[in-house]
């Protein structure tokens, strides 16, 4: 009876992605042979099936558990049915999906994906195609072309509204500008376009692209101070922008018909 829920603990333990020494014999005596697969892809426990991989040959993992090639197999344990892969682990969830459904279906906002056993984690286009090519995926280039200009396409809406939001404050004469945006998306900024379309990745924005949207913002304001506070108790950002108003930029608004705070008091 011991033995028996020994064994149970193991079979919970091995699906947890864990390593403690209970789960090793119950994964180092199943026969090599057996469907079942175990795939440690750097230090990233995926479970499958020798069907699910063989299902697409011509992959990398479709040739590896041919029977064929069963001789060539190499476990971790010996007569076992786990095997390591060196390779990123995360992106790995996607090139099981793509075993399981034929597909991979991409989020073009952030490339933002959720693992079973890991916290969020952000990858990009040129990861994800360096693993696909290890793999032998066939996945269409241009989906991940497309999710990459999606991706950009976001990333200069995040720009173009910042900047929108900095002439707002030249036109009335407001020389500091902090915003507030949360890893939740629960406390972000509450003004204006961003809170509507940065609500939930507005953090992941700005923590991976700011360097790329700080360039494009110092092109239209040379002078600008950026700075960037992390908290890291509860996950936010804060960018705070000032020194962004010199004359020019005032005499362009009124050129222009921007409102002033003149203007304003004449409309009045």
């Amino acid at each position: 009876m011991k033995r028996q829920n020994s064994s149970r603990n193991s079979y919970r333990n091995s699906h947890r992605g864990s390593y403690r020494k209970n789960s090793y014999k119950s994964r180092n005596v199943t026969n090599s042979t057996s469907d079942r697969i175990i795939l440690n892809v750097g230090g990233i426990i995926h479970e499958t099936t020798r069907s699910t991989l063989t299902s697409y040959p011509q992959t990398m993992l479709g040739r590896m558990f041919d029977p064929a090639n069963t001789a060539m197999l190499k476990p971790t344990y010996p007569n076992g049915n786990e095997y390591f892969i060196d390779r990123n682990g995360h992106v790995f969830y996607y090139i099981m999906e793509f075993y399981r459904n034929g597909d991979v279906l991409l989020d073009e906002r952030t490339f933002k994906i959720t693992l079973p056993y890991h916290d969020e984690t952000l990858i990009s286009g040129q990861i994800l195609r360096r693993e696909f090519d290890y793999f032998q995926i066939p996945i269409l280039e241009n989906k991940i072309e497309l999710a990459e200009r999606r991706g950009a396409a976001l990333v200069d809406e995040f720009a173009d509204l910042l900047e929108e939001e900095i002439v707002q404050s030249i036109s009335k004469i407001i020389n500091r500008i902090a915003i507030l945006f949360c890893e939740n998306g629960s406390d972000s900024y509450q003004k204006g376009e961003f809170i509507r379309n940065f609500h939930k990745s507005g953090y992941a924005i700005l923590k991976h692209f700011a360097n790329r949207i700080k360039a494009r913002i110092e092109i239209q304001f040379p002078s600008i101070g950026w700075q960037i506070v992390e908290y890291n108790n509860d996950p936010s950002m804060r960018l705070i922008l000032t020194n962004f108003i010199n004359i020019e930029n005032v005499m362009d608004l009124i050129k222009s018909g921007q409102n002033t705070p003149e203007n304003n008091e004449e409309n009045e």
